[in-house]
């Protein structure tokens, strides 16, 4: 018979190249969080406002994708927003979609029209999409970030090898 002791760590013992070994298995089997929250809001957001979502796809490497049929909407139609409208439909609460932070960046250029000013539909609309993309793949990027990572790993307490092997 043989026995073999294991010494077990923490992250924050474990020496620098044992850190490093660690976060870096961490990012090849990594999840990423919240995606399909962030498809749902996008996904209301569309039925709300007659936008077909054609197809979508998001991940670590290739960050979030979409496309919609909006470059076929009438550019000459006088579909505006104002701040009645908005009310009206129940966008002057917080998150109304899904209640996840990612209803606010679709709704963040509808906020920021100021009293008076009238955008075109499309163009407004170009705008939310555009800034949930931006939103979205900022969030993919910063839970690649090694400082996510070790955050991550520090408050679900994993322990590792010498090796940062997790154990």
């Amino acid at each position: 018979m043989r026995q073999e002791t294991i010494n077990i760590y923490n992250f924050e013992d474990l020496p620098d190249e044992g850190k490093a070994k660690a976060i870096e298995n961490f990012k090849s089997n990594q999840e990423l969080f919240w995606g399909d929250e962030w498809i749902d809001s996008l996904k209301i957001f569309c039925d709300k406002f007659g936008v077909e979502l054609c197809d979508w796809s998001y991940g670590f490497y290739e960050g979030a994708r979409i496309s919609t049929n909006i470059e076929y909407f009438e550019y000459g139609k006088d579909y505006t927003f104002d701040h009645e409208t908005l009310k009206r439909i129940g966008l002057d609460k917080e998150c109304p979609f899904t209640g996840y932070c990612a209803d606010e960046d679709l709704l963040a250029p509808i906020r920021a029209i100021t009293e008076g000013e009238n955008p075109l539909r499309i163009d407004i609309l170009q705008d939310c999409l555009d800034s949930w993309l931006s939103g979205f793949n900022a969030d993919i990027e910063s839970q690649q970030s090694d400082e996510y990572i070790t955050d991550y790993i520090i408050l679900n307490e994993y322990e590792f090898t010498i090796d940062g092997k997790r154990y």
